[in-house]
């Protein structure tokens, strides 16, 4: 079995609630925790993308370190662990998101992975003018279908004309092109998600309440994947409050609080 973690790069992690540790994550506190987590053998880090929070008393998630670049400062202090990065598709155009992800795996040395995420939530990217209307929900993935398309040309030929519904380029250039191909994940849990990450993608996250619910929903992925003629895996993500003793983890002491996968 392979261990990885989701980093506490957001406000109080994944606990929602006034009874939790309310604490502000800074880039010396995560990289304190990835550099312990590459030191234990762990697989990957995965960095968060947010732009607006959810409100309420806790302001959750409201502060939020910045996924491409976090993950570029943690590539130049770490050498085995693989560092995923996650890219918010409404709010970096293609070619830009392959350059950058281009450049953290030249610092990464081969160890970086991209995570999509496909913008669902309005009031996250309305709150910066970039939410494109109530349709997009129903269309991210053909979205992110084009969007990924054109991050992979670059990555492979250095070049893009791609022409479609959403993105026309003219010539676009990508040099230097990464030393060595980035892994795609996504999250996506419906049909439609799924079709994505096994047509685009190597790795698809998933979630389930019990060990039947997540097999269950492995057997789509691997189905995606088979109509696709492509190999695809999951990663099986679960909550831990972590802590040295059941005891300490009961209180959830301070900045213990993280997700495994």
């Amino acid at each position: 079995m392979k261990i990885g973690l989701f980093m506490p790069t957001v406000n109080n992690g994944f606990i929602m609630s006034e009874a939790a540790p309310q604490y502000r994550p800074d880039f010396e506190y995560n990289k304190e925790v990835v550099q312990k987590a590459e030191r234990y053998g762990m697989e990957f880090a995965l960095s968060l993308v947010k732009y607006r929070g959810f409100g309420g008393k806790t302001d959750h998630w409201h502060w939020a370190l910045d996924s491409f670049t976090t993950i570029a400062g943690l590539a130049a202090v770490t050498e085995r662990i693989k560092l995923i990065g996650s890219v918010g598709l409404l709010a970096h155009h293609p070619a830009v998101a392959a350059k950058h992800a281009a450049m953290i795996q030249m610092i990464a040395g081969g160890r970086f992975w991209l995570n999509i995420v496909t913008g669902w939530q309005k009031s996250e990217y309305a709150s910066v003018g970039l939410w494109r209307g109530d349709e997009h929900y129903e269309n991210r993935y053909d979205y992110a279908d084009e969007y990924i398309t054109i991050c992979e040309e670059l990555w492979e030929t250095g070049h893009s004309s791609f022409k479609g519904r959403y993105f026309q380029l003219d010539g676009a250039r990508l040099a230097p092109q990464p030393p060595e191909p980035i892994t795609v994940v996504c999250a996506g849990s419906s049909d439609r998600g799924m079709r994505f990450t096994a047509e685009h993608g190597n790795y698809n996250f998933i979630f389930g309440a019990s060990v039947e619910a997540l097999r269950e929903t492995n057997q789509r992925l691997l189905a995606a994947g088979e109509r696709a003629a492509r190999e695809v895996k999951s990663i099986a993500s679960t909550h831990r409050i972590m802590g040295d003793t059941d005891q300490e983890a009961a209180v959830t002491h301070p900045r213990k609080g993280s997700d495994v996968a």
